[in-house]
């Protein structure tokens, strides 16, 4: 009787030590990250200890991978809680670490044609504000006043000039030749995406392509970009004075309460001859009418996200007034138009924009 009690125990006792052999619980989850803290995109790595039969991976983007190592790409900026479950013949762990990637640094300046006098372009943050006639002294065309937010861009600290155009070009259409560092003019629309087109062929591979502002963007930019009380002129000014703009500043009848009297010059000044605004960029108002890349339409009252203009229409935009312009017309709000074949005008140019990415 001993005998087979003893016979029990140690068939027993032999299942047991199986069993508990069997079902050995599984080690830690534990992982290394390799490339944390990088700027996007980036590659990040990631690996596990031994001992564990099956790995699963999740790097916190909606993303998944399995195996004792993987890699993933990391397309954005921001912070990321990677998680992973490691499973064996004793059961599974979990542990999780947060990755961490990098905003690229954004450049505060860029260049369209370096080594070429005033195609420095400057970084405009992105905000919202207010579009139109905010003051009531317009045409009806700039209401209704409506919500516009902007990405950032880059934006011409100046107008296109002559020079430019003649190194992109080979010629140079300007009524007012014998200053290459003035505004190119009498180039239509159409002309400038020929210009666009040559520029773009020169420029870095994987780089923003270069193009003419939405009409958000220029009124965003000429106002002061996102502040509460934006300037009526391009120049950061509440009042016109022909010291400070190149435009009609002689005294005339019916001249407003924003003006005060002064030169008329008659003709394009070199540009960046007088002060910026806030922004950095020069001539915002005055010396020449800049093309928009918008085609010209009725304003929604609807709050609209980088708005681009209509579909299709007759005339293109334009902006921030002329040398022979009045003060109404030079004030950011205002809005001109002509048909994109148009460029008999000594006071229609333009100035360059790329997106960040």
């Amino acid at each position: 009787m001993k005998r087979n009690l003893l016979v029990v125990l140690f068939v027993c006792t032999a299942c047991l030590l199986a069993c508990t052999k069997e079902l050995a619980p599984v080690g830690s989850a534990v992982f290394t990250v390799n490339n944390s803290g990088c700027e996007a995109p980036c590659e990040v790595s990631f690996s596990a200890a031994d001992g564990s039969i099956r790995y699963r991976w999740d790097f916190g983007d909606g993303s998944a991978a399995t195996g004792q190592t993987a890699k993933k790409a990391y397309a954005n900026a921001g912070s990321y809680t990677v998680k992973l479950v490691v499973s064996g013949e004793g059961g599974s762990a979990i542990s999780s670490q947060p990755v961490n990637i990098q905003q690229k640094p954004i450049p505060s300046t860029r260049e369209y044609l370096p080594g070429v006098s005033f195609t420095k372009m400057v970084l405009i943050s992105g905000g919202t504000f207010q579009m139109g006639d905010t003051r009531n002294e317009g045409d009806s065309d700039e209401k209704p006043v409506h919500t516009v937010t902007v990405s950032s861009f880059y934006m011409g600290q100046y107008e296109a000039t002559q020079r430019q155009w003649q190194n992109v070009m080979g010629s140079n259409p300007a009524n007012f030749k014998g200053c290459d560092d003035c505004p190119v003019e009498q180039v239509s629309h159409d002309d400038i995406q020929v210009f666009l087109s040559k520029l773009n062929s020169q420029r870095p591979a994987n780089t923003p392509a270069f193009r003419l502002p939405t009409e958000a963007e220029w009124e965003y930019a000429a106002g002061g970009g996102a502040i509460a009380s934006r300037n009526r002129f391009g120049n950061g000014k509440d009042v016109a004075n022909p010291a400070e703009i190149n435009y009609n500043g002689s005294d005339y009848t019916g001249r407003p309460t924003y003006s005060v009297a002064g030169v008329y010059r008659n003709k394009t000044t070199q540009v960046g001859s007088f002060a910026p605004n806030a922004l950095g960029l020069y001539d915002m108002s005055g010396n020449v009418y800049e093309w928009c890349s918008d085609w010209y339409g009725s304003y929604s009252s609807a709050a609209q996200v980088n708005p681009t203009g209509p579909n299709s229409g007759l005339y293109r935009v334009l902006r921030s007034g002329s040398w022979y312009g009045t003060p109404p017309y030079c004030r950011s709000a205002l809005r001109g138009s002509f048909p994109p074949a148009f460029r008999n005008d000594g006071g229609i140019g333009f100035r360059i924009v790329s997106s960040l990415q």
